[in-house]
């Protein structure tokens, strides 16, 4: 027998010794009151008591596959899950992958990289959460790569849409990339995505305050989807609500 039944058992043993008095409305609020707190603790003792299971679902491996993944994983409505890895690769730059669930219980899931990064303006490590919109467009940020003002790059926020066909590429499109300036740089966190499909993130440094040397620095952006707007910048470290408007860079 375990302690959720223990527990009930005495919980109608209490019922019976401790029977309301009908004319005393308060006491019999009382008892009733320390029933259902008795009958709460088992239900949530019997579930704190069920045996957990642990599985690997993937072992990464060396390169053309992915590694060192970075952030929380996505699922799409058909039960695929997405992340990045800041390593590996078919350029060795990261790249971000789809698992795929079994077809049949207990089977394995299937790895699959849909875009390998590569050195120069595409982007380089890939980092944090991506993010999903209802047409299955994923969007992220990678922390280095794009321009050249920083070293080895400021970081891009990018955008991966879904092929139209089963097995087919998925199409990569860069949607801004960072300067180095007051726009920040090297994004981290990963983004989200709004119903109007605008994308929120941060950058680690960068911004109205940034200097040279100066480490209290950074930004949060929101980028909209159509280019007249570009990025905007919803506030910089120690900057309170300062916003500045600057161009989109596909």
């Amino acid at each position: 027998m375990n302690v959720a039944n223990v527990i009930l058992q005495q919980a109608f043993v209490a019922m019976r010794v401790l029977r309301p008095n009908r004319k005393s409305a308060s006491h019999g609020r009382i008892v009733w009151a320390i029933l259902l707190a008795i009958i709460f603790g088992a239900c949530i003792d019997s579930a704190s008591l069920t045996a957990q299971t642990y599985s690997t679902l993937y072992d990464f491996a060396t390169s053309p596959d992915t590694g060192y993944p970075s952030g929380n994983l996505i699922m799409d409505t058909g039960g695929n899950l997405y992340g990045t890895g800041s390593i590996g690769g078919a350029n060795q730059r990261g790249a971000v992958f789809q698992l795929s669930p079994p077809s049949s219980p207990g089977g394995a899931w299937k790895e699959t990289v849909i875009h390998s990064f590569t050195p120069g303006g595409d982007g380089t490590g890939p980092f944090g959460q991506l993010a999903i919109d209802k047409a299955g467009n994923l969007y992220g940020v990678t922390y280095s790569g794009g321009n050249n003002s920083c070293v080895s790059g400021c970081g891009v926020v990018f955008k991966l849409k879904p092929p139209t066909t089963q097995g087919g590429a998925w199409s990569y499109r860069i949607m801004y990339t960072f300067m180095g300036g007051s726009d920040g740089f090297y994004p981290g966190g990963g983004v989200v995505v709004d119903s109007k499909g605008a994308l929120y993130g941060n950058t680690f440094y960068g911004g109205t305050y940034f200097a040279p040397g100066n480490d209290y620095s950074g930004t949060v952006f929101k980028l909209h989807r159509r280019a007249a707007h570009g990025l905007r910048l919803l506030c910089t470290v120690l900057a309170g609500q300062r916003t500045a408007s600057l161009p989109i860079l596909a």
